[in-house]
């Protein structure tokens, strides 16, 4: 997301959060590892695209990730606890929305 900001002769105007400009959805190709413990805890990476202004990552549905690091196609988060023995969708947020569910982002609870 970058700032969209005006120039004229007496300078640039103040960037503000409702002239921020997000350049797309999020997409995520990969996530490894795939899975871990139900009791979470495990530093997940996702790769993909448009993900540097993600907001929070989501394990399932109401399972944020926590201590979120991202870069344009990359994010570094840890999986929060889920239900053992249940594969969940991975999802990245950002301004322009939430990265659509897909086969490759899917991450599995062990016991």
């Amino acid at each position: 997301m970058v700032d969209v900001r005006v120039h004229n002769p007496y300078g640039w105007s103040a960037p503000v959060a409702a002239g921020r400009y997000a350049y797309g959805l999020p997409t995520i190709t990969a996530v490894s590892p795939a899975g871990g413990p139900a009791a979470g805890g495990i530093k997940v990476t996702l790769t993909g695209t448009n993900l540097a202004d993600s907001t929070a990552v989501t394990f399932g549905t109401g399972r944020n990730g926590t201590g979120l690091a991202c870069t344009a196609t990359s994010c570094t988060v840890t999986a929060p606890a889920g239900t053992a023995s249940t594969k969940v969708s991975v999802q990245a947020v950002n301004a322009a929305g939430t990265s659509p569910v897909d086969n490759r982002t899917q991450y599995a609870y062990g016991s």
